[in-house]
């Protein structure tokens, strides 16, 4: 990684009554400008349900804010498996 890239992950987890597709979006509030990227180990769920690794990396030439700061939110889609 170069200096100027930051990336943290979380697990995360969700209940499933059903199967489905799901997948994560970070929506920045501007406080570190940046390019961002996120994603999940695995976009598919099946009941019972489980535990999802949830990554977000940022890519920025700003210094970093400092410890437990709020940069953005994350943004679920979940939708049913045909």
């Amino acid at each position: 990684w170069s200096a100027d890239t930051y990336q943290g992950c979380v697990d995360v987890s969700f209940e499933a009554r059903a199967s489905v597709n799901i997948s994560a979006e970070f929506i920045s509030n501007g406080v570190m400008p940046g390019k961002y990227t996120c994603w999940l180990n695995s976009s598919v769920l099946d009941p019972p349900g489980g535990t999802l690794t949830l990554c977000v990396r940022l890519q920025t030439q700003a210094s970093p804010p400092p410890p437990n700061t709020r940069v953005g939110i994350v943004f679920f889609r979940i939708t049913p498996r045909a």
